[in-house]
């Protein structure tokens, strides 16, 4: 969701493919701004909700991977 938040070579590529149509050039950017803004929304929404220490955390400072005993 993250991935979705960079839009600026989006915003060139839509300049050169669609030079002569301005139209186009108009509703692309619009589009690329909408998916943006929208995946920055969920990925914070996300983020939020599932990136929030739990209880069974040891250490809520670090981002502690689980692994069973005896992986390491």
């Amino acid at each position: 969701m993250l991935g979705g938040i960079g839009f600026t070579m989006s915003m060139f590529i839509t300049n050169l493919a669609f030079a002569g149509c301005p139209e186009l050039v108009d509703a692309s950017k619009l589009a690329i701004l909408v998916a943006s803004l929208t995946s920055g929304v969920l990925g914070f929404v996300w983020l939020t909700l599932r990136g929030a220490p739990t209880a069974a955390d040891v250490d809520p400072d670090t981002m502690d991977v689980e692994v069973e005993d005896g992986a390491r």
